[in-house]
């Protein structure tokens, strides 16, 4: 059975052009979502961090509060680390939805994307981008981001 042109043509614009609207819009949204939760998260981490440090010096100090000084510092220093780790969590989801992006605009022989993470803080190099030309470049971004992922669990 041969299929007409004219149904081809209904295919592509009713279902498979929105389709890939609808997702390369949802995948900048979440781009921008994971990219700001790992930046307040980021943010929220080293404040705890800070207030640790306080609270560890100030049971020194405040003898009568030692304990529970102590207790409060170890607490925040915690969850500081808890944050810290969902935050590069996020950037790393971030990353992932940039080579999703790029996979489908490679796939529609549209020119990539450059989209910036800045991962300054969490000690990568601030002129890294994440642009993908073909499906190696895909395969190297994963490997990287996997050999990140490791580095950083050592």
């Amino acid at each position: 059975m041969d299929v007409s042109d004219t149904l081809k043509k209904q295919i592509l614009e009713k279902i498979i052009e929105p389709y890939y609207y609808n997702d390369v819009q949802t995948i900048l949204k979440n781009i921008k979502y994971w990219s700001i939760s790992g930046s307040i998260f980021e943010t929220i981490s080293k404040l705890l961090v800070m207030f640790g440090a306080v609270f560890s010096f100030s049971s020194g100090f405040f003898s009568n509060y030692n304990t529970t000084l102590s207790f409060t510092s170890g607490t925040f220093s915690s969850i500081s680390l808890a944050c810290f780790q969902f935050a590069i969590y996020c950037n790393h989801e971030s990353k992932k939805c940039t080579i999703r992006l790029n996979e489908i605009l490679n796939k529609l022989n549209i020119a990539p994307i450059d989209v910036p993470h800045d991962d300054s803080s969490l000690q990568e190099d601030k002129s890294q981008k994440t642009v993908i030309t073909n499906v190696n470049d895909i395969e190297s971004q994963i490997n990287k981001i996997n050999e990140n992922n490791e580095t950083k669990k050592s």
